[in-house]
């Protein structure tokens, strides 16, 4: 069993560990060149990591006698995860991997560690994941048609109070693409009413969106 002063201590370094981090996967150079995706759900997953990691160090720092034993566990189960269970992207598998380590350490007898831990990644996950982030792909048969359409879903978009992120035009396709972020209770389904509403079909295009 660990005292209050241990779950301070924790509570102390996950907070320290996910601002450091941030300073890195928040960087304006990096947020200025992201494009997709992918790239939006980097810095999340820089941060969930950079926690995995200094849980680790404080896990042998308290449990020296384990040191092995713990090391060996945890980035075997890393391991088995990341190549043998499919759960997604990579932030999908840290936050596995998180709880993972929650569960040792709950395991061990080290429930303020595990509750401090948890409740930093609770509020980074409350903050991080308020908005929903989408691409979106408009594609036609003419390049003047894609260029018109930019314009068109660009006012769009910011109409309807939507944060653009990158927007992009096909050098060799007739294609624009936006990435947006949207209100949390935003999804998919109503992003296409909101387009097929406002947006005619003739200047539409066949549109392909993905969300986060």
């Amino acid at each position: 069993m660990v005292g209050i002063s241990d779950a301070i201590s924790v509570l102390v370094h996950t907070c320290a560990t996910a601002a450091l981090a941030s300073t890195i996967a928040y960087h304006p150079e990096i947020a200025r060149k992201r494009n997709s995706l992918s790239d939006m759900e980097l810095p999340k997953t820089v941060v969930i990591y950079a926690i995995i990691g200094m849980m680790v160090g404080f896990l042998i720092g308290m449990r020296e006698d384990l040191a092995q034993v713990i090391g060996f566990t945890i980035f075997g189960l890393g391991g088995l995860m990341r190549f043998r269970t499919d759960v997604g992207s990579a932030k999908e598998t840290g936050r596995l991997i998180f709880v993972t380590l929650g569960g040792l350490c709950v395991g061990l007898g080290l429930y303020s560690v595990a509750v401090s831990a948890f409740a930093v990644i609770w509020l980074m996950v409350l903050v991080t994941e308020r908005r929903n982030v989408f691409e979106l792909f408009a594609r036609f048969e003419e390049m003047e048609a894609a260029s018109a359409a930019a314009k068109t879903y660009r006012n769009f978009l910011k109409s309807s109070g939507w944060n653009i992120v990158h927007e992009s035009r096909g050098s060799l396709k007739p294609e624009v693409k936006f990435v947006f972020s949207a209100q949390r209770h935003v999804g998919r389904e109503e992003v296409i009413q909101y387009i097929s509403n406002k947006i005619p079909l003739a200047e539409r295009g066949v549109i392909e969106i993905r969300l986060q």
